[in-house]
């Protein structure tokens, strides 16, 4: 019977042999997921501590996702890491604290809450002008936003 390749696994496929994800993959296969990548995700057999186990179809279709997943996980920190590179080091954990948000006066928060800004981070990729141009945000809501950034030293950060 021939095993039917769904559009998902076609995907996922794609992704883990795209050319910057043979770059991350070193950095990120277990022994198992590297002997499923080697087999392109077939059925096998695996040596685990010495007992033979037969990792099935499905099996290894879940590996690949699980792959896959790792892949846009770390994907992501590496596209976090490109945009944040003016943020200092020691002001990194500072802009992805909620905390610093919802500190804020309640309607300042509120309104940065319902266009989902939770964080300095959010807040400084939106930048200064998208903040004066919303009509929702007033002079005061403005200010407290720009003391918070003041208070950290980075209001150079946000433009």
């Amino acid at each position: 019977m021939k095993r039917i390749v769904t559009p998902a696994e076609k995907d996922a496929l794609a992704a883990v042999r795209s050319e910057s994800a043979q770059a991350l993959l070193r950095h990120v296969l277990s022994p198992i997921e590297k002997a499923a990548f080697r087999r392109s995700f077939q059925p096998f057999r695996y040596n685990l501590n010495g007992a033979k186990i037969y990792i099935s179809g499905r099996n290894s279709r879940h590996l690949l996702h699980l792959l896959n997943s790792k892949l846009r996980f770390i994907n992501s920190i590496v596209d976090k890491e490109r945009q944040s590179i003016e943020i200092p080091l020691h002001l990194r954990e500072v802009f992805d604290d909620p905390a610093q948000v919802l500190g804020l006066p309640a309607p300042a928060r509120n309104r940065l809450c319902a266009i989902e800004c939770y964080t300095l981070f959010t807040a400084m990729q939106l930048g200064r002008k998208f903040f004066l141009n919303w009509r929702g945000f007033g002079r005061r809501s403005m200010a407290a936003l720009d003391a918070l950034f003041a208070s950290h030293n980075a209001a150079h950060l946000f433009k």
